[in-house]
């Protein structure tokens, strides 16, 4: 599974750059929204092998370009200041995964696995929710 959720984050990864010369604003809201569509789903069907594969395939061929999205939101939004906001932006991730280790462990130990998938789910909302705001920004 882990190979398909990597070969799906190649393929999205090399198709993105075409999505973004014209559609990035779309792309900031639409990769997030879709992975927390893919998580909801994998709660429901989490049980079944064959669709959890074909989410999790899914899931890698919109999760693994979101970062060159907001790479290139920023490089736009900022040309001058790429080192500084790409600092933020590595802070920002770190801040993040520990967080989600954190509240998705303890998630993970009181609900199940299914409580960090919808932890994950609303999380992944919100950043559909700011990449709306970002994209005015471009």
């Amino acid at each position: 599974m882990l190979l398909g959720v990597g070969l799906g984050g190649l393929a999205g990864t090399s198709l993105i750059g075409f999505v973004l010369r014209r559609h990035l604003a779309a792309a900031l809201i639409a990769l997030p929204g879709t992975v927390a569509l893919i998580a909801l789903l994998l709660i429901g069907f989490g049980s079944s092998p064959l669709v959890t594969a074909i989410l999790l395939v899914i899931w890698g061929f919109f999760s693994t370009p979101t970062p060159v999205a907001w790479d290139t939101w920023m490089a736009r939004l900022v040309p001058d200041e790429l080192e500084a906001a790409g600092g933020v932006q590595v802070a920002l991730i770190q801040l993040a995964i520990a967080g989600g280790a954190f509240a998705g462990g303890a998630l993970f130990d009181s609900a199940g696995w299914w409580g960090a998938f919808l932890l994950a789910a609303l999380l992944l909302a919100g950043s559909a929710a700011f990449g709306a705001l970002a994209g005015r920004r471009t």
